[in-house]
C-alpha cells in the first residue's frame, strides 16, 4: 500500500477516490476524522490521505490524476 497524496480538502480527496475507484484502482482514505483536529495534531498526521492498496496500480493512479491536473 502507498500514499498516493494528501489534500487539506476532504472532498477533493473523496472526488479523487471515487475517479480512481471507477477506474478500477483500490484506493483507500486515511485520516479523514482527523481533519477537525488539524492545530492540535500536526498538520501531516491530520491531513486527509488518499492511498493506492495494490502497489503495481500505483503509477496508474497517479497517471490518471496528473491527467486531471492533480
Amino acid at each position: 500500500m502507498k500514499r498516493l497524496r494528501s489534500d487539506l480538502d476532504l472532498m477533493q480527496i473523496e472526488l479523487d477516490r471515487v475517479y480512481l475507484e471507477q477506474a478500477g484502482i483500490e484506493v483507500e482514505v486515511r485520516h479523514e476524522m482527523l481533519s477537525g483536529l488539524m492545530g492540535v495534531l500536526p498538520l501531516d498526521e491530520a491531513c486527509p490521505e488518499l492511498w493506492v492498496v495494490h502497489d503495481e496500480d500505483f503509477d496508474r493512479a497517479d497517471e490518471r490524476l496528473k491527467q486531471i491536473g492533480k
